[in-house]
């Protein structure tokens, strides 16, 4: 097996990497490895999943979107679920289904509200919209800031 194919293995089954993490990992040189990732992303099969302290950590491409439709499946049937359901639903390991799930939520894609098992709840859509839930609280509220004002 060749360090390309050592590096998609990897990728595969462990959680996003560095290029030195790789060259680590291989016995390669660092500058090798950098060459084939350059490649891979060039090709498409990988992409940078984060920058960390000037590092990029690397993810396989169409493994990623799997597993990001199958965590966009789940939340269709079920309208809400924690992590751990969701991992344990699903077969992608929990550390990268929170990870996706907050990435998720920062960017507005999904809902997330605190549950009182100590976990995130996550949703496509707000379990309720704070503030309105009394039309008569949301009025006096307005009145308020506009005398206010």
């Amino acid at each position: 097996m060749n360090t390309r194919d050592k590096i998609l293995n990897h990728l595969e089954t462990n959680i996003p990497t560095s290029a030195a993490q790789l060259s680590k990992l291989f016995g390669c040189h660092k500058s090798h490895i950098n060459l084939l990732l350059r490649d891979l992303v060039t090709d498409g099969l990988v992409e940078v999943d984060s920058v960390r302290k000037g590092a990029n950590f690397y993810r396989l491409t169409a493994l990623h979107n799997q597993r990001m439709e199958a965590i966009h499946r789940y939340l269709d049937e079920h309208e809400t679920g924690m992590a751990v359901e969701i991992a344990n639903a699903t077969g992608i390991p929990k550390n990268l289904v929170t990870k996706t799930l907050k990435g998720m939520a920062a960017r507005g894609e999904l809902h997330r509200d605190w549950c009182h098992k100590n976990a995130w709840v996550y949703s496509k859509k707000p379990v309720f919209n704070f503030g309105a839930a009394n039309p008569l609280t949301a009025f006096i509220n307005k009145a308020l800031r506009e005398v206010r004002t």
